[in-house]
């Protein structure tokens, strides 16, 4: 797959059809898991320099980054899980108030975390969360990125950053199905991009490395969808915000 850089308002457009031709080189090969082999996907990360200096590490519920989880909680690292679509906040996993005969259960999420909710919302995290791991279709050395189109990623580390949960320094490290890693992807105004990508090939470090800096884009959210979210509605009626 070529890449081309978009300066003309189209990559929404072009993002499509790189998910379409991607997904579709998926299931032509018949590759499980997007092709990219999620144990060692998990070595690698582990030995990157962003995972070895992380205190907070924030994981994605999905199964295949079960590894990813149990690691952080051998490593005596705080681990943070989003649940699906931060629709009822995040379970928070401190590997220093458990025994080790239960992290297993934890990183497969068989048993829940302590809930960090409506409670908790208005206060800091300590540490604050200092790594953000996530999936990516593809990936470019510039740091874009093109995800699965559910914005999980980009929507995840914005609200982190409003509540004040993201360290100032904190780092992106995107686990990417497609490789080998592109010259640069297409990228909305939303994008959250990777200071690290994990591909078949190794780890990567981009070229990306100011800290991340995003916002919540209010207008391209649904007000009825924001109601039923716990902690959009709880962000959303801090700012004052009128969901009509």
């Amino acid at each position: 797959m070529t890449s081309t850089r978009n300066e003309t308002g189209e990559s929404r457009l072009e993002k499509e059809s790189w998910r379409r031709r991607i997904r579709d080189g998926a299931a032509a090969d018949g590759a499980e898991g997007g092709g990219l082999p999620w144990g060692k996907a998990a070595a690698v990360i582990r030995k990157t320099p962003f995972y070895r200096d992380a205190r907070h590490v924030l994981v994605p519920p999905a199964v295949c980054f079960f590894q990813v989880r149990l690691n952080a909680l051998m490593d005596r690292k705080r681990l943070t899980v989003p649940t699906p679509g931060i629709q009822r906040g995040f379970q928070h996993f401190d590997p220093h108030r458990t025994t080790p005969a239960d992290f297993v259960d934890f990183a497969r999420l068989r048993k829940a975390g302590a809930p960090l909710t409506k409670a908790h919302y208005g206060s800091p995290l300590e540490p604050p969360i200092d790594l953000v791991v996530g999936e990516a279709l593809c990936a470019g050395e510039d740091g874009g990125i093109v995800g699965d189109g559910r914005g999980h990623l980009d929507l995840t580390c914005a609200v982190l950053q409003a509540l004040g949960w993201l360290d100032v320094q904190a780092a992106v490290l995107a686990a990417a199905l497609q490789s080998p890693i592109l010259p640069f992807c297409p990228q909305e105004d939303h994008d959250v991009k990777a200071h690290g990508v994990i591909t078949r090939d190794g780890f990567h470090r981009t070229g990306t490395e100011s800290p991340i800096e995003t916002r919540i884009y209010w207008e391209k959210l649904d007000a009825r969808w924001i109601r039923r979210n716990e902690v959009l509605f709880f962000l959303a009626s801090r700012e004052g915000r009128a969901l009509r």
